[in-house]
């Protein structure tokens, strides 16, 4: 077996990359002023070529919006293509929905996003979350960081009780 031993440092750099971009989005999230009926979260996408293209958080475009979706409809109407490229979200994105047509979960499968961050699973509150599988079935990567559960929770406190 021919092992590298830059692997480490490899995946340790990607890690490092991830966090960092993850902590942005949920930065991003901070944004949000608290209600009682939706989380607040943050979204950050950068494209195939690692450059951060997109941002958004939720009730940004309205009472409605979702982070990921804001950030998706900014990309677009930049003429940014987000094909190959990886979405940051400080909370699963979601995977039902009763305020749109069009979860975010569906919205990222289209966009054609390859890998999708987050730091918070979705809780039981609103809806219950079921769409892991289906960015496993489009082959869409998925990487939690669960080191960073408590910042979202916090700032979600209105909604989390630890």
């Amino acid at each position: 077996m021919n092992l590298n031993p830059n692997r480490a440092l490899e995946v340790n750099n990607i890690e490092y990359e991830d966090k960092k971009r993850l902590l942005h989005a949920i930065q991003l999230s901070k944004q949000c002023i608290p209600v009682k009926n939706a989380f607040s979260v943050g979204a950050v996408i950068f494209d195939a070529a690692g450059d951060m293209v997109s941002t958004g958080y939720s009730r940004e475009e309205g009472d409605r919006s979702h982070a990921e979706e804001v950030a998706l409809n900014r990309a677009q109407q930049k003429g940014i293509n987000v094909e190959g490229g990886i979405m940051y979200s400080s909370m699963e994105p979601c995977g039902e929905r009763s305020s749109s047509d069009k979860t975010c979960t569906v919205r990222i499968i289209e966009s054609g996003i390859i890998k999708v961050v987050f730091a918070l699973h979705e809780p039981h509150i609103f809806v219950y979350p079921a769409n892991l599988d289906r960015f496993s079935n489009a082959g869409i990567q998925l990487v939690h960081i669960p080191e960073l559960e408590p910042d979202v929770k916090e700032i979600n406190k209105h909604l989390i009780r630890s």
